[in-house]
This record gives C-alpha cells, structure tokens and sequence, in this order.
C-alpha cells in the first residue's frame, strides 16, 4: 500500500517524493509528508525556515534536494541569547520572526503597549493570559515585565507559530493543504495569510 502525505493526503508516487524529517523522521515512520508539502511550509516560514509538521523543530532547504533543521549556533544579535541562528543573518529563528512581524504587546503591570521585535505571544498559554517570558517595558515601567499580544494584532501571528493550547495548528496545515491542491489543478496561489503587522 502507497503512503499518504500527512498534510494533502494525496499518495505519494515514490518514498523519494517523501523526504525524511532530519528532525523526528525514522525510515520506518507512518507519518510521512510529500515534498512539496515540505517546500510549502518552508517557503510560509520567516527567511525559509519552516516548523516540522510533527516535533515543531525548525527545518529548512539546503541546495534545493535535502531538508535539514537549522542548525548554526551563535549569540542572537536582538534577544543576544546563544540560540540556533536563522539562514544567514545574526538572527535567531524567534527574533527573526519578531522583527519581520513586530506585534503589540500589552504590559501586564502599566498596561502600557510596546512594539516588541520577539514572538512574545510563544510565552502565553491562551490568547489572553499574560506571558511567562519578561521583556523590558520602555513605556512607564523601565523594567522587565511580561506580556500578552494585543489582541488586535493576535490575527497577524502565523498559524504555524501559535502555541498549540490556541488551537490553530489545523488552520496552519489546512492553508498549506489548500495551496498544494491548487498548486495541482494548475490554479494561482491562494494570497499568504500572513501579513506584516507593520504595513
């Protein structure tokens, strides 16, 4: 029996058209996902860095043919924690995501909000709860506070990247499904549904 591509369902033609995940995959995993898929949730991904469909692990395309997890350690040149940095900038993957989507945020002690160049959203456990992760907070309180999205800019956070407990992971995939489909009947793309909060 042919496998089946986790995201589109479609059978895959061949185990080359199903690339292992350097992240999680096993040769013998049930759980497969057809290149293009693959390609899909990298090209929706901040700088080509897409997340693993089932570990959330950050996986990219190195000269068009081998998915690999980014993995080139450094001090991040915004958050200046050693992280993981992304493709070739000083940027880790968080950062890299804050900066090309600058969200609100809400200061849990002044209330205040800041535009902050970090993902602080990855920090709360519902929507509306505050974060667990502190930032500095440049507007009334001068000290490191913690946050939660506004929620008028929560609709520009990428699916992909929602904590799981928002329960937005099947919109995510359900978009990369949507466009590999269309991408098969020979339709035009379907526009990202990410958009840049500061446009």
């Amino acid at each position: 029996m042919a496998a089946t591509c986790a995201v589109c369902f479609e059978e895959l033609a061949s185990s080359a058209s199903a690339p292992l995940m350097p992240c999680c995959g096993v040769a013998s995993s049930t759980i497969v996902y057809c290149r293009r898929c693959v390609e899909i949730i990298c090209e929706r991904g901040v700088r080509g860095v897409g997340r693993c469909p089932t570990c959330s692990s950050s996986i990219e395309f190195v000269g068009g043919t081998l998915v690999q997890r980014a993995a080139r350690g450094g001090r991040c040149g915004i958050c200046l924690q050693p992280r993981e940095l992304v493709g070739e900038s000083d940027w880790c993957e968080a950062c890299a995501l804050g900066r090309a989507n600058a969200l609100r945020y809400e200061c849990e002690r002044c209330g205040c909000y800041q535009r902050i160049a970090h993902p602080m959203y990855r920090y709360q456990a519902t929507a509306a709860a505050f974060g667990t992760t502190s930032w500095a907070c440049n507007q009334r309180c001068f000290a490191q506070r913690n946050w939660r999205v506004v929620p008028e800019d929560a609709r520009f956070i990428p699916d992909a990247d929602c904590p799981p407990e928002w329960g937005r992971r099947d919109a995510w995939l359900a978009a990369v499904r949507d466009q590999r489909r269309r991408e098969m009947r020979g339709a035009p793309p379907a526009p990202s549904a990410w958009a840049c909060a500061l446009c």
